[in-house]
């Protein structure tokens, strides 16, 4: 045998053949090439309508409820602000209802949700704006002064009370949205620690596959109840929000502080 020493192989055929195949991970999902977030959060919706969906303190929306106002939201964006696909819109909101349906809600209209932390300083959130290039903020109450005049800043919680007064929705604009697995869902910037802060840019379909994969190991099912607990600048609160939806869980939003409750 004239081989190098470097090339000959300690390990059996067979025991070869185990260690391949215990470290072949690869599997195929039944979601479509085209599924996105939203969809797969409209087919929860079918699914079971009445389950709760989300929860904070004393209040809570079932998936049909949560669906609702989401589309009130999203066909808003759509109607009076003309968002286009691939869009960004940034969120600056403390943890709370309004929160989920926002994100949800920029998904549907076809935008890229980008997370803006309400703690983070005036001058940082003028400078992710600036990155961004975007023109609309959602925001609360206590976040609308954070912005320039040039950013249109929506009030979430003024748009939903407005428009159930006016509760006449024509879903037929969703008709014109056409957003595939290979678009950008959501952007999350890192803390910029090294110098300028980065965007990270997450596709519908790798978001998909990721939570696929973790109800595949069963890590996260429809019987599950997630404690939304981690800030909207670290990128595991999209796997906890947007997650949880997309398997018919249920999510229990913790009050800005509430973590600290005893």
């Amino acid at each position: 045998m004239n081989k190098p020493i470097y090339e000959l192989s300690l390990t059996l055929s067979n025991k070869q053949y185990l260690i391949q195949s215990l470290n072949n991970t690869q599997i195929s999902f039944s979601s479509a090439p085209s599924t996105c977030i939203h969809h797969e959060f409209v087919h929860q919706v079918m699914k079971h309508p009445q389950k709760l969906a989300v929860e904070l303190d004393e209040q809570s929306l079932t998936y049909c409820e949560l669906l609702y106002y989401v589309q009130v939201l999203s066909l808003t964006l759509l109607n009076e602000y003309h968002v286009v696909t691939g869009e960004i819109i940034c969120q600056c909101i403390e943890r709370s209802l309004s929160m989920v349906i926002g994100i949800m809600a920029i998904e549907m209209a076809g935008g890229v949700y980008c997370p803006l932390s309400p703690r983070d300083p005036q001058h940082r959130l003028h400078a992710l704006i600036q990155q961004t290039q975007s023109r609309c903020a959602f925001v609360h109450h206590l976040t609308k002064t954070k912005f320039d005049d040039d950013i249109i800043t929506l009030d979430i919680d003024s748009i939903l009370i407005m428009n159930d007064l006016n509760s006449n929705m024509d879903n037929n604009c969703f008709s014109s949205v056409v957003v595939k697995g290979e678009d950008i869902a959501y952007i999350i910037f890192t803390s910029g620690s090294t110098g300028i802060p980065k965007a990270v840019q997450v596709q519908h379909k790798n978001f998909i596959d990721c939570i696929n994969s973790l109800a595949y190991i069963n890590s996260l099912n429809k019987d599950d109840t997630v404690v939304q607990m981690t800030r909207c600048s670290f990128d595991i609160h999209v796997q906890e929000i947007l997650g949880t939806l997309l398997v018919g869980g249920t999510l229990i939003m913790l009050h800005p502080g509430g973590t600290i409750d005893f």
